[in-house]
């Protein structure tokens, strides 16, 4: 990884499926191995933010009380998402404050430092993991260089094992591309990939084997089970 970069962190989301958890705290505030999902991403990323901004939502104030305004000598930033319509308006939310490439990451999951400095050095990119149930999550079609030919949301006969696991780099050219409301009512983060491909751009994917989404009390206990594992 050559210079460090600008993080965007999607922290808005209300976190239903940990209810009645998520009452009382934002879901990137619930804990693994007595750590938050968010300390365990802002540690990931010491080595690689120059600034980080999180988009903050439901109970944002929680989330600014306990990180404030540096981490680890790394500045941090904070964006209202005042409503809550997908992932690619929070990033429309940060586009004034973005004047390099970045990278982008979902609020509750956790991954690899190496992964995350392999995807820093691209300038176009995402991370790909191979799982059992593709059909669950957005599939991505490669060609023979790791080139992102497409996205197939959760489709019934999946062309492939490998899919979206919300990790991107992008630069600021993407918010030359005006989102439009998807079928779910939201604008899609995806969309700015879909842009890339259909404009000639190389949207490179870095495999990656370790993943753990913390979405729910179960998926909490199994990164629970992987990390003590690796300690």
């Amino acid at each position: 990884m050559k210079d460090k970069i600008q993080v965007v962190i999607l922290c808005g989301g209300k976190g239903t499926r940990f209810l009645p958890v998520t009452e009382n705290i934002p879901k990137v505030l619930v804990e693994v191995c007595n750590k938050s999902v968010l300390e365990h991403k802002l540690e990931a990323l010491v080595d690689i933010a120059s600034e980080i901004i999180l988009v903050v939502g439901y109970l944002k104030d929680k989330i600014i009380d306990v990180v404030g305004d540096s981490y680890k000598g790394i500045p941090i930033r904070y964006v209202e998402q005042t409503e809550q319509l997908g992932t690619g308006h929070a990033l429309m939310c940060c586009k004034e404050l973005l004047d390099k490439k970045f990278m982008v990451l979902n609020g509750d999951d956790i991954y690899s430092v190496s992964d995350l400095e392999s995807l820093a050095d691209c300038e176009f990119g995402m991370l790909g993991m191979e799982v059992s149930n593709p059909s669950s999550f957005g599939v991505l079609k490669i060609d023979r260089d790791d080139n992102l030919i497409e996205i197939i949301e959760k489709p019934e006969n999946p062309p492939s094992n490998l899919v979206n696991i919300g990790v991107y780099m992008f630069t600021p050219d993407i918010f030359n591309f005006k989102l439009e409301l998807s079928s779910r009512g939201e604008y899609e983060i995806v969309d700015y990939l879909n842009f890339l491909i259909k404009n000639g751009a190389s949207v490179n994917v870095v495999p990656t084997n370790f993943w753990l989404p913390v979405g729910n009390p179960d998926e909490q206990t199994k990164a629970e089970e992987v990390l003590k594992c690796s300690f």
